[in-house]
Protein backbone atom coordinates (compact mmCIF):
# COMPACT_ATOMS: atom_id res chain seq x y z
CA UNK A 1 0.00 0.00 0.00
CA UNK A 2 1.02 3.71 -1.00
CA UNK A 3 2.21 6.06 1.81
CA UNK A 4 -0.18 8.69 2.75
CA UNK A 5 1.90 11.70 0.99
CA UNK A 6 1.57 9.03 -2.03
CA UNK A 7 -2.32 8.63 -1.83
CA UNK A 8 -2.16 12.49 -1.12
CA UNK A 9 -0.63 13.19 -4.29
CA UNK A 10 -2.69 11.08 -5.82
CA UNK A 11 -6.16 12.46 -4.84
CA UNK A 12 -4.63 16.24 -5.51
CA UNK A 13 -3.79 14.78 -9.46
CA UNK A 14 -7.70 13.67 -9.69
CA UNK A 15 -8.93 17.15 -8.08
CA UNK A 16 -6.47 18.70 -10.46
CA UNK A 17 -7.99 16.53 -13.72
CA UNK A 18 -11.61 18.16 -12.72
CA UNK A 19 -10.35 22.17 -12.88
CA UNK A 20 -12.46 23.50 -16.45
CA UNK A 21 -9.80 24.43 -18.81
CA UNK A 22 -6.91 22.15 -18.89
CA UNK A 23 -7.09 19.81 -20.97
CA UNK A 24 -6.12 15.83 -19.58
CA UNK A 25 -2.60 15.81 -22.05
CA UNK A 26 -1.73 19.33 -20.31
CA UNK A 27 -2.16 17.64 -16.80
CA UNK A 28 1.06 16.47 -15.40
CA UNK A 29 3.02 15.24 -12.31
CA UNK A 30 6.44 16.37 -11.16
CA UNK A 31 7.17 17.33 -15.10
CA UNK A 32 10.56 17.10 -16.51
CA UNK A 33 9.82 18.83 -19.82
CA UNK A 34 9.26 22.24 -20.85
CA UNK A 35 5.99 23.82 -21.31
CA UNK A 36 5.10 24.33 -25.39
CA UNK A 37 3.17 27.28 -26.07
CA UNK A 38 0.82 25.00 -27.61
CA UNK A 39 0.02 22.55 -24.37
CA UNK A 40 -1.01 25.89 -22.81
CA UNK A 41 -2.66 26.25 -20.28
CA UNK A 42 -1.15 23.53 -18.68
CA UNK A 43 -1.30 22.30 -14.98
CA UNK A 44 1.45 20.88 -13.21
CA UNK A 45 1.69 18.93 -9.23
CA UNK A 46 4.36 18.46 -7.56
CA UNK A 47 5.42 18.00 -3.86
CA UNK A 48 7.73 20.70 -2.86
CA UNK A 49 8.67 19.87 0.59
CA UNK A 50 7.46 17.92 3.68
CA UNK A 51 9.57 19.42 7.39
CA UNK A 52 10.15 17.02 10.33
CA UNK A 53 6.80 15.79 11.27
CA UNK A 54 5.61 17.04 14.45
CA UNK A 55 5.67 14.15 17.42
CA UNK A 56 2.19 14.26 19.07
CA UNK A 57 2.40 11.32 21.44
CA UNK A 58 0.97 7.88 21.65
CA UNK A 59 2.84 7.20 18.41
CA UNK A 60 1.57 9.44 16.21
CA UNK A 61 3.54 12.58 13.93
CA UNK A 62 1.55 15.34 12.63
CA UNK A 63 3.16 15.94 8.67
CA UNK A 64 2.89 19.33 6.92
CA UNK A 65 2.73 18.56 3.11
CA UNK A 66 3.74 21.33 1.23
CA UNK A 67 2.36 21.07 -2.64
CA UNK A 68 3.06 23.18 -5.52
CA UNK A 69 0.75 23.81 -8.60
CA UNK A 70 2.13 25.74 -11.43
CA UNK A 71 -0.30 26.70 -13.98
CA UNK A 72 1.19 27.33 -17.13
CA UNK A 73 -0.52 30.17 -19.68
CA UNK A 74 0.31 32.06 -22.86
CA UNK A 75 -0.14 35.24 -24.05
CA UNK A 76 -0.33 38.70 -22.89
CA UNK A 77 -1.96 39.13 -19.86
CA UNK A 78 -0.60 34.98 -18.98
CA UNK A 79 -1.73 35.92 -15.05
CA UNK A 80 -4.61 36.97 -15.73
CA UNK A 81 -5.40 34.34 -17.81
CA UNK A 82 -4.30 31.76 -15.10
CA UNK A 83 -6.66 33.71 -12.70
CA UNK A 84 -10.26 31.79 -13.68
CA UNK A 85 -7.96 28.50 -13.34
CA UNK A 86 -6.72 29.21 -9.95
CA UNK A 87 -9.79 29.86 -8.25
CA UNK A 88 -11.57 26.36 -9.91
CA UNK A 89 -8.71 24.94 -8.49
CA UNK A 90 -8.90 26.32 -5.31
CA UNK A 91 -13.09 25.91 -4.84
CA UNK A 92 -12.53 22.00 -6.14
CA UNK A 93 -9.96 21.83 -3.06
CA UNK A 94 -11.85 23.01 -0.73
CA UNK A 95 -15.40 21.42 -1.54
CA UNK A 96 -13.55 18.38 0.78
CA UNK A 97 -10.34 19.60 2.52
CA UNK A 98 -9.80 16.19 4.41
CA UNK A 99 -9.18 14.77 0.74
CA UNK A 100 -11.45 11.89 1.64
CA UNK A 101 -10.05 11.81 5.35
CA UNK A 102 -7.02 11.42 4.21
CA UNK A 103 -5.65 14.88 5.73
CA UNK A 104 -6.79 16.55 8.72
CA UNK A 105 -6.99 20.05 6.36
CA UNK A 106 -5.62 21.97 3.77
CA UNK A 107 -3.91 25.24 4.50
CA UNK A 108 -3.38 28.06 1.45
CA UNK A 109 0.38 29.07 0.70
CA UNK A 110 2.60 31.43 -1.08
CA UNK A 111 2.36 32.02 -4.71
CA UNK A 112 4.68 33.28 -7.28
CA UNK A 113 4.76 34.83 -10.83
CA UNK A 114 7.45 33.56 -13.44
CA UNK A 115 8.16 33.66 -17.12
CA UNK A 116 9.47 30.54 -18.35
CA UNK A 117 13.17 30.83 -19.55
CA UNK A 118 11.99 28.84 -23.05
CA UNK A 119 9.49 30.70 -24.14
CA UNK A 120 9.15 34.44 -22.56
CA UNK A 121 5.48 33.83 -23.87
CA UNK A 122 4.44 31.35 -21.40
CA UNK A 123 3.80 33.05 -17.56
CA UNK A 124 4.14 30.36 -14.74
CA UNK A 125 1.72 30.85 -11.89
CA UNK A 126 2.87 28.53 -8.79
CA UNK A 127 0.59 28.26 -6.26
CA UNK A 128 1.00 26.20 -2.92
CA UNK A 129 -0.75 24.41 -0.41
CA UNK A 130 0.09 23.03 2.84
CA UNK A 131 -1.40 19.50 3.59
CA UNK A 132 -1.87 19.25 7.36
CA UNK A 133 -1.85 15.28 8.24
CA UNK A 134 -1.28 12.71 10.90
CA UNK A 135 0.19 9.25 11.08
CA UNK A 136 0.89 6.44 13.19
CA UNK A 137 5.08 6.29 13.61
CA UNK A 138 5.14 2.86 12.68
CA UNK A 139 2.85 2.71 9.71
CA UNK A 140 2.67 5.84 6.84
CA UNK A 141 0.38 3.99 5.01
CA UNK A 142 -3.06 4.86 7.41
CA UNK A 143 -3.98 8.35 8.38
CA UNK A 144 -5.04 9.26 11.60
CA UNK A 145 -7.98 11.65 11.81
Amino acid sequence: MSTIREQILQALSVIAASVPGIAATSLTRERASPVAEADCPALDLAPESEPEPQVLGSGADRHDLTVVFKIHTAGTGAYALADPIVQALHAALYTDPTLGNLASGILPGATDFARDDADQTIGRTSIRYIVVYTTRRGDLTRAIN
